[in-house]
């Protein structure tokens, strides 16, 4: 498996990140600043980045996308060193996200589940 960062060294036109949010974010790090374009397969169980460009949560509709070199650019961002694209959470957000992060269900329903637990709660 090639990581993010040996791919931008190899100067690849472009660099699929093939999972959720947290895999395109670990990608994009690497491919932040290069001549590098970032594919993106969603795979993850929220892909809220991936639903907001309009990406098809189909494969082969996405990789469709990636083969058009349909791109855009867009805006990412760093918080005391930490990378970030799309959005970062802070306070409660970041406490329930860190919670989803391991629960053993993902999806919707697991999210909203412990946002609304941890509502009652904070």
């Amino acid at each position: 498996m090639w990581k993010a960062s040996r791919a931008v060294e190899c100067k690849f036109d472009v660099i699929v990140a093939v999972g959720g949010d947290g895999t395109l974010n670990n990608v994009a790090r690497y491919v932040n600043q290069s001549e590098s374009a970032l594919g993106i397969v969603p795979m993850g169980s929220g892909n809220g980045f991936e639903r907001e460009l309009g990406i098809s949560m189909d494969i082969k509709k996405s990789l469709q996308t990636i083969n058009k070199w349909n791109t855009i650019n867009c805006d990412t961002g760093t918080v005391n060193d930490p990378f970030f694209i799309n959005l970062m959470g802070v306070v409660f957000d970041a406490h329930v996200t860190g919670l989803f992060a391991s629960s053993k269900t993902r999806g919707l329903k697991t999210y909203a589940r412990i946002s609304l637990k941890e509502f009652l709660k904070y």
